[in-house]
């Protein structure tokens, strides 16, 4: 490219970036030289942007902007530089975000197991899931459940389970969507 052909380029590419600025999109203009494409890409995949807008002299010429998007790898598509431009961006980022919170809270529930017995209980922590329990709320269960579902320091083994995480279970929340429990239900606690 001539320096009046990348000169012009950047300006649009400017123009463009002052649109979405004002349509109250986060945007980064990355025209580094000395970096490859890729090298780019890569650098912006690491900081987890959601979708990547490439803009060259051919795709101006068509009139649209190639996009490619995080999660979807290696699919990439365009979206016309009109006076919906903006729009089309916004509604394709809120698409992106939909469609990862989806999928992680599809991976979530997959992963989450009600486990009302204490010997499926580390087995189940094992198998990389979250553990619905009954659980009394008592700082003294807690700290027991934690102390056997680790794994000890004598010799590497293991008080209950060969693959037990180092540190044992942990407590995080009291969910929202509450499993039904039989009458009389104990806490889960190994005691």
């Amino acid at each position: 490219m001539t320096d009046e052909d990348k000169a012009n380029l950047y300006k649009k590419i400017s123009d463009l970036e002052d649109r979405m600025v004002s349509a109250n999109i986060r945007v980064m203009n990355d025209t580094r030289d000395y970096l490859t494409a890729g090298q780019k890409f890569n650098e912006w995949e690491l900081q987890g942007i959601p979708l990547r807008l490439e803009i060259g002299p051919k795709d101006l010429e068509k009139g649209v902007v190639t996009t490619s998007r995080r999660d979807i790898q290696g699919e990439k598509g365009t979206i016309e530089i009109s006076d919906n431009f903006t729009k089309d961006i916004a509604a394709l980022l809120e698409t992106i975000q939909s469609d990862l919170f989806r999928r992680a809270d599809e991976a979530y529930r997959a992963h989450r197991k009600q486990v009302s017995d204490w010997t499926d209980f580390v087995p189940a922590l094992n198998d990389k899931n979250v553990c619905i329990v009954p659980f009394c709320e008592e700082e003294a269960c807690e700290d027991e459940i934690k102390k056997s579902s680790a794994r000890t320091d004598e010799g590497d083994s293991v008080a209950e389970d060969a693959r037990a995480p180092a540190m044992g279970a942990k407590s995080l929340c009291i969910p929202f969507e509450q499993f039904d429990l039989p009458e009389g239900t104990k806490c889960l606690g190994p005691t």
